[in-house]
């Protein structure tokens, strides 16, 4: 992934910029979140769990960290989803901003009791932090 990475900023030197904000955030302390959907936004499509990230929470999303459907439960990053994906209860979103002062159950507005999420949000979150 690197090397794709390194060959787009040839072409497009913000890449650079925009990797350095994923991974290290910046002086504002915008930076790469994984989130739980909110319970309201369960089996909605991602055009309107987008919507409610962009001017609810002034996060911009990327796209869903999901389970596969496969017996392993292996996980995988869609990003940008089609307007019609429908988001499930096992997705995480990942969106850029700046979390503030707020905790996780003020952010999502309630967290679901199944907290599956909990474990994989923590080892994302630790490895993007680098």
């Amino acid at each position: 992934m690197l090397d794709k990475l390194l060959a787009e900023a040839f072409y497009n030197p913000r890449i650079v910029s925009l990797v350095q904000l994923i991974v290290h955030g910046d002086a504002l302390g915008n930076r790469l979140h994984s989130l739980a959907v909110p319970d309201s936004l369960l089996g909605s499509p991602w055009a309107e769990c987008f919507d409610f990230f962009v001017l609810q929470r002034s996060l911009v999303p990327l796209g869903l960290y999901r389970a596969s459907d496969t017996a392993a439960g292996l996980r995988y990053c869609f990003t940008n989803p089609p307007p019609g994906t429908v988001v499930g209860a096992h997705d995480l979103v990942f969106a850029v901003g700046r979390r503030g002062s707020h905790d996780q159950h003020e952010l999502l507005g309630g967290v679901r009791e199944e907290r599956d999420h909990e474990s994989c949000r923590d080892s994302v979150d630790s490895d993007l932090r680098l």
